[in-house]
């Protein structure tokens, strides 16, 4: 009783010391800073960071490779600019290597007893995003929840919103992301672990997937009969609701996989302390020895004796217990990522996703294939700005699932298309001001689609 007792007075001490932060420029993801600067990393009220990540024709190719999409409107210059967009475009959710859209709220040495997942990711995209855009962002957390959890036990909800624009202050994209936090009573008083505990701290029961033949002949054939809309206009007149989109399957998630995505902003974004944050060989020991990374980056791994990170966590068969896992598992913004091209194949180079947004359910373990469904439930009239500019709005449910038909993650997304009377949809999105905060209640529903 006395050590349940003292669990929850941590678990309470984390949700207050987080509930301060609301409505504060966060310190998380900020470019690192050198040498004294490192000093002044404290965020000043409203202020804009600007972002290391450069968006060129490059790095946008390789960003839509790291979820799976080789869509020559991401990946080929040249039929960029022959396209309706004049140039090579990115895939809206690229965004998230400007800045993380998760907060993890109230931290202190040697950290507090919580596994960290990504819960869901709502976007709102206002223009396409181009090469050579400089992004500045401003994250904030706005809302710290504990809703009752589905086992019993404490679930804590970390959500904070995250604008990113453009060289000129012209809001390119806003993204709403909460972050889960579950109470771990298997690691005491601080983010750790003991080695003999880990088997019992499991979050799910699961075991490598071993494929059958015709099991690994499906996972080709959806591979293989992907369609792609391209140059051709899917016009909202000819879209009916109930229509089914064609899935897109990805084959089994592996380390290369994981590894693509982190490569991305590697050395572009600070740790907590500011300075560089690395992440391989001696600069990562001598970054965690200077205290640039999380506060409890001095765990030893249990093989090795040598310090680890939480993000080793996702990749490492011995770390992977310390976050509720009995495989190695992906990283789950990548996965909500990888819905936007359901919606790009579907709806061609004229279409725009104006919002979207993923929940994130059971992991996708190494290992897994992943397939995403989606189906129309909605057709309208958007009226967007002081101006009123019409946009033909189709709204798409998603649902992505695993090998074994579980569900590893569901959304939605509101679809701009072309009209036969009217044309493209008008871009950018005709805002005379950003847009206030949509509450998590809201963000997450499908009414706000």
């Amino acid at each position: 009783m006395a050590i349940a007792f003292q669990f929850d007075t941590v678990i309470d001490e984390f949700l207050a010391r987080s509930r301060e932060l609301i409505g504060l420029e966060s310190s998380e993801d900020r470019p690192p800073r050198i040498g004294p600067a490192a000093a002044a990393n404290e965020p000043m009220p409203g202020e804009r960071i600007r972002s290391l990540f450069t968006l060129d024709e490059d790095s946008i190719r390789r960003y839509a490779r790291t979820i799976g999409d080789d869509n020559p409107l991401f990946t080929d210059p040249q039929y960029g600019r022959a396209s309706i967009h004049g140039s090579q475009i990115a895939p809206g959710p690229i965004l998230v290597h400007c800045r993380y859209p998760a907060d993890h709220g109230a931290s202190r040495e040697h950290g507090y007893p919580l596994a960290n997942f990504i819960g869901n990711v709502a976007w709102e995209f206002y223009d396409v995003i181009r090469p050579g855009t400089a992004v500045s962002t401003s994250k904030v957390l706005r809302e710290v929840l504990e809703p009752r959890g589905a086992r019993g036990g404490r679930i804590l909800l970390l959500v904070c919103e995250v604008v990113y624009s453009d060289e000129f202050g012209k809001a390119l994209a806003k993204a709403y992301g909460t972050l889960v936090q579950v109470p771990m009573k298997s690691m005491g008083e601080s983010r750790a672990m003991p080695l003999e505990s880990v088997d019992d701290s499991q979050l799910y029961e699961r075991r490598p997937h071993r494929y059958q033949a015709g099991e690994t002949e499906a996972i080709l054939a959806g591979m293989q009969d992907e369609a792609r809309r391209g140059a051709e206009p899917r016009y909202w007149e000819d879209v009916a609701v109930g229509e089914v989109l064609a899935p897109i399957v990805q084959p089994p998630y592996a380390l290369p996989d994981a590894l693509s995505y982190q490569s991305l902003h590697q050395g572009l974004v600070a740790g907590y302390g500011g300075g560089v944050l690395g992440r391989s060989f001696a600069p990562a020991y001598r970054a965690i020895k200077a205290g640039w990374g999380y506060p409890d980056f001095s765990r030893l791994h249990p093989v090795t004796q040598w310090p680890h990170t939480p993000g080793d966590e996702h990749e490492d068969a011995w770390l992977c217990g310390f976050r509720g896992q009995p495989l190695p598992f992906d990283f789950g913004i990548q996965r909500g990522q990888i819905p936007q091209r359901l919606i790009g194949n579907w709806a061609g180079d004229s279409g725009f996703c104006r919002k979207l947004s993923m929940a994130m359910g059971r992991p996708l373990f190494h290992g897994d294939a992943l397939t995403v469904r989606g189906r129309v439930i909605a057709k309208r009239i958007d009226r967007e700005g002081e101006s009123g500019q019409r946009y033909h709005c189709a709204v798409v449910a998603m649902d992505a699932s695993n090998q074994r038909g579980e569900t590893v993650s569901r959304g939605y997304a509101s679809v701009y298309l072309p009209s036969r009377g009217e044309g493209a949809p008008a871009l950018p999105i005709p805002l005379a001001r950003t847009p206030p905060y949509v509450p998590y209640d809201r963000h997450r529903s499908q009414e706000w689609f």
